[in-house]
């Protein structure tokens, strides 16, 4: 084996891509979580920089996920707990909330780490915690066209200076108030002697 061969075979895709599969299927098993997490310790310290971030991805998802699961149990332990006294009804709806909020969130960040990983690109922040609002924005000739970037003139009222008190621009026939929250008045035409 050459050293261009162990490159290529420390890049390869296929275990993260089964790690990020084992993560989703524990919606259905619950187990299988486990196994890819013991993968992506096995495999982090052996695989390129491009496939660490991902094996670290995989591993803080594991972990924050487990983290979320147990405070909502607290809480909805809590709940039940005060649920003799009708206040943990609504303790218990706020865990079953917080569950809901976990699950979806672990789903969004084993789905993120796939797209990234489908385009072979590493991970841009293993140790966030959101996931969501990271993913790459296609570059100019895949399938969008480059636009520039809008530009505005900034209205003439901006462009004065902060202590200048009833500006009004050209042509307006109505003074912006000088306090918020005060009415507009209209301008009055002003006599010349």
């Amino acid at each position: 084996m050459t050293y261009q061969d162990a490159g290529a075979a420390s890049d390869d895709k296929t275990l993260p891509a089964v790690c990020y599969g084992l993560y989703l299927l524990a919606f259905a098993t619950g187990i299988t979580a486990i196994i890819g997490l013991v993968i992506a310790y096995a495999q982090q310290s052996q695989a390129s920089a491009t496939m660490r971030t991902h094996y670290t991805f995989m591993i803080r998802t594991f972990w924050l996920g487990v983290l979320l699961m147990v405070v909502s149990s607290v809480v909805m332990g809590i709940g039940a707990v005060l649920s003799i006294i009708l206040i943990g009804i609504p303790i218990m709806a706020l865990a079953g909330l917080m569950f809901a909020a976990s699950a979806v969130w672990y789903g969004v960040r084993c789905i993120v780490g796939l797209v990234y990983l489908s385009r072979g690109e590493p991970y841009p922040r293993p140790y966030a915690v959101l996931a969501w609002g990271v993913l790459p924005t296609p570059q100019s000739g895949e399938g969008e066209v480059a636009r520039p970037p809008p530009t505005r003139a900034a209205p003439a009222w901006r462009s004065r200076p902060s202590g200048s008190a009833r500006y009004c621009p050209a042509g307006s026939d109505i003074r912006r108030s000088p306090t918020p929250g005060s009415p507009r008045r209209p301008i009055r035409p002003q006599s010349t002697p």
